[in-house]
């Protein structure tokens, strides 16, 4: 999940993971959970999620016990941005399917979602709520990174356009800038690549090799800048990370 931003604590705090959400299938104790959940929770919160995936929990019933299907997001007077390459699944209802990717807790809720049309969101048919607006939410992001060992990084920007992908030291806070906010050091980045984004999708994957002796516990990001068919200049949105250790390291 890219930036989940608490409108009443602070401007902005970043986070990259991939959200799992285990439902509840059997009756508690003999499960983990005793209720199922979304796979995330918002309140007066606005939050951008890019390259990750959330489950509902599904819908379970036993004699006695019961737990409705829960959405992948259930928001309250909150913004969600849903990025390229993000999975969000409602809980099984049963025979009728999944539940929609989000909802709220009512009509008065006063929540919007913004959508990249590069997502999924897995909904049964009928009117989902909030309804979506699709905007082009431009960003790089990036598998787990292990010292020594390969992973992914990719970089989504506007179709038919040019971008260039950067790694280096995070700033925190970002740096506000008239293209947008920057993560990156300057003076402690690395260009990876200035390439042509595809016309179709506009995104583009890189496979890196993490050094061994990548420092770990420590602050970096991915991000990238892109330039728009008609010109348009703009910083994407970045992937904060830091380097797990190498399995069977001695530290």
């Amino acid at each position: 999940m890219r930036s989940a931003n608490a409108k009443s604590a602070w401007p902005r705090a970043s986070a990259t993971c991939i959200i799992a959400q285990s439902g509840t299938h059997w009756a508690w104790p003999f499960h983990q959970f005793s209720a199922g959940a979304p796979g995330l929770d918002l309140t007066n919160a606005t939050a951008t999620v890019i390259g990750s995936g959330s489950d509902g929990a599904a819908y379970f019933f036993l004699p006695g016990a019961g737990q409705n299907a829960q959405p992948a997001v259930r928001h309250t007077q909150s913004t969600l941005r849903v990025g390229v390459a993000t999975s969000l699944r409602g809980g099984f209802l049963g025979v009728s399917g999944r539940m929609v990717g989000w909802s709220t807790h009512n009509y008065a809720t006063n929540s919007v979602v913004e959508s990249d049309p590069r997502t999924f969101v897995d909904e049964v048919a009928g009117v989902m709520f909030p309804q979506q607006t699709d905007t082009y939410i431009h960003a790089a992001f990036q598998s787990t990174v292990v010292a020594n060992q390969p992973y992914g990084v990719s970089l989504a920007g506007p179709p038919g356009g040019f971008g260039v992908l950067a790694v280096g030291n995070l700033l925190t806070p970002c740096v506000p800038t008239a293209l947008g906010d920057l993560a990156l050091d300057p003076l402690q980045m690395h260009v990876i690549g200035i390439v042509p984004l595809p016309s179709i999708d506009g995104t583009l994957d890189w496979v890196l090799h993490c050094p061994a002796i990548a420092s770990s516990g420590f602050g970096f990001a991915f991000q990238g800048m892109t330039v728009s068919p008609n010109g348009e200049l703009a910083l994407t949105e970045s992937s904060p990370f830091t380097v797990a250790w190498e399995l069977g390291a001695p530290w």
